[in-house]
């Protein structure tokens, strides 16, 4: 039977139907953690559940934490529902502009807002909270009042003007603040090639069986195949496979869709099939610790943060050789640990094998190279350590960069850098 008009019209503005609304959107599609946080919070709010709208409920509820647990210690709810509230700010001034109701989650508060837009015709500040509108400004006339869109429409104007087209403006504001440019304009250059190195999972297994690591000698002369890691086929095989992680192969889709990459330049080889020859004056993207690229253990020794895997007890070590203040000096992980995140390392360094430069990408877990993907991805991550690693002539320097995250339903949340040091 079709709804009664004044039926679908309720439905679409009730706050549920907004809320799975925005956890299917664009811009919270990257989320997992956000969309969890705010399903509950709508849920809750919805059904006058205000008791499970605590911080210690939240915590538990949401995010697993042990009934009790010290939330001085533990900010992670008040950490993500800043990380919500701006989130939320940037959906209504993009996808979410048009929405009849908006959800807000006050500040110092759990209990979801739920506000029709008609009725407030405000803007959203950096933090999520609705500002007031400018007043109407009395011309000297004192018959006529002007709104503050008048001013700001007069003022796209003149930069229109001034730029000469909207789309120009566009560009030339995109590019103004998007410093990763610096970084593929380093790595894909058009006097050499560029290597893109996805790692090699199946020598990864290999090693997880055997319980050693391989040296890129025995990787290159495949000398390490012949001894045998199980009875059956299976260990015998993953020497001679081809195999990498989806993670790997998604980085590398992004990489070669980038506008720095030349199609005549660029180049993807598989960890076993690159040479000492390939390295020649080239630029680099390896993916992978040491034990899952061999070929990145050349180029650990001028890092100042060093990933290593340990296969005996399975566990990653960082060690960061020039702490700085609030940094450690050893980041461990393991899967023993019940740690649900991951480390991820992302270092820019010179090609010791020739004049070109090389970024290494490494993770701890499939999802750390996720994490490091969505880093090379997100400006306000990036561009700050960017901003710093910049020299005057627009050339950059070579740096570290040491993340941790968490990795829920195959998407990263919670990504944050602790620590990044440039040389």
């Amino acid at each position: 039977m079709m709804q009664e008009p004044e039926t679908a019209v309720a439905e679409a503005k009730s706050p549920l139907a907004e809320m799975h609304k925005i956890i299917s959107s664009e811009s919270f599609a990257k989320a997992p953690r956000l969309c969890s946080f705010l399903t509950y919070i709508v849920e809750r709010s919805v059904e006058g559940d205000v008791d499970s709208l605590t911080e210690q409920q939240i915590g538990i509820h949401v995010f697993n934490r042990a009934p009790g647990y010290n939330s001085n210690d533990d900010n992670i709810v008040r950490g993500t529902a800043r990380s919500l509230r701006q989130r939320l700010a940037t959906y209504y001034l993009s996808e979410g502009l048009r929405d009849r109701v908006r959800i807000e989650i006050p500040k110092g508060a759990y209990v979801a807002l739920f506000k029709d837009a008609a009725t407030i015709g405000e803007p959203i500040d950096a933090e999520g909270s609705f500002v007031a509108a400018h007043p109407p400004i009395d011309l000297s006339s004192g018959t006529s009042t002007v709104r503050w869109e008048f001013w700001v429409a007069i003022a796209a104007v003149g930069l229109i003007a001034l730029f000469g087209s909207w789309p120009m403006l566009q560009a030339r504001i995109a590019h103004a603040h998007d410093k990763s440019t610096l970084l593929w304009n380093t790595i894909f250059t058009n006097d050499k090639s560029t290597f893109i190195v996805p790692g090699d999972a199946g020598l990864n297994m290999y090693e997880v069986l055997d319980k050693r690591t391989v040296d890129l000698d025995s990787y290159t002369q495949q000398a390490y195949r012949p001894n045998p890691v199980a009875t059956d086929d299976i260990g015998a095989s993953l020497g001679t496979r081809f195999y990498t992680t989806v993670p790997d192969m998604l980085l590398v889709a992004k990489l070669i869709r980038l506008p720095q990459a030349n199609s005549d330049r660029a180049q993807i080889r598989f960890a076993r099939d690159l040479t000492a020859r390939d390295l020649k004056g080239a630029n680099l993207i390896l993916m992978g610790t040491s034990s899952y690229n061999p070929w990145s253990g050349l180029f650990q020794s001028a890092l100042s943060l060093q990933m290593s895997w340990d296969p005996t007890q399975d566990m990653f070590t960082v060690i960061n050789k020039t702490p700085q203040p609030g940094e450690k000096s050893i980041y461990t992980w393991t899967l023993k640990n019940g740690t649900q995140g991951g480390l991820s390392l992302i270092s820019l360094t010179d090609n010791s094998q020739g004049s070109g430069r090389v970024l290494l990408v490494q993770g701890t877990t499939m999802g750390g190279v996720y994490a490091a993907s969505d880093f090379l991805s997100d400006h306000q991550l990036l561009d700050p350590i960017l901003a710093r690693a910049q020299r005057p002539d627009g050339t950059v320097k070579n740096f570290d960069v040491l993340l941790q995250s968490d990795f829920l339903r195959s998407g990263v949340s919670n990504l944050h850098v602790l620590s990044a040091h440039v040389h």
